[in-house]
């Protein structure tokens, strides 16, 4: 009879190992669907980003474009007014040059 408790004891905790192994593997089924759920969500999110900077990749590039012509559009522009003030200078000083030449002053210094 002692064998038998025995027995029945060992099938008793066996079967309550089998079925807490049971729950487990359910567990973590449910864990796998929700983590293969929350992949799919961030998946689609990432279809997402992805059309977006697909879209904003060629403004991008136009920008970037536009912004490296700077750099040459602002040497130009300098470049000009360095010109355009050398030329004033020397406009100013052949001007200058012409009027000691000639023996005339301002008009300051012509009326006194």
């Amino acid at each position: 009879m002692l064998r038998l408790d025995t027995a029945y004891q060992g099938r008793l905790e066996l079967e309550a190992q089998v079925g807490w192994l049971i729950n487990y593997v359910r567990e973590l089924e449910r864990e796998k669907d929700a983590l293969e759920e929350s992949c799919e969500r961030k998946d689609a999110e990432m279809g997402k980003m992805r059309a977006s900077i697909a879209h904003l990749l060629p403004r991008f590039d136009a920008l970037h474009e536009k912004v490296s012509r700077i750099p040459g559009m602002l040497h130009a522009v300098l470049t000009q007014r360095g010109s355009v003030r050398d030329r004033e200078e020397q406009r100013q000083s052949a001007l200058t040059d012409t009027i000691n030449s000639t023996g005339g002053g301002t008009a300051d210094e012509t009326a006194h």
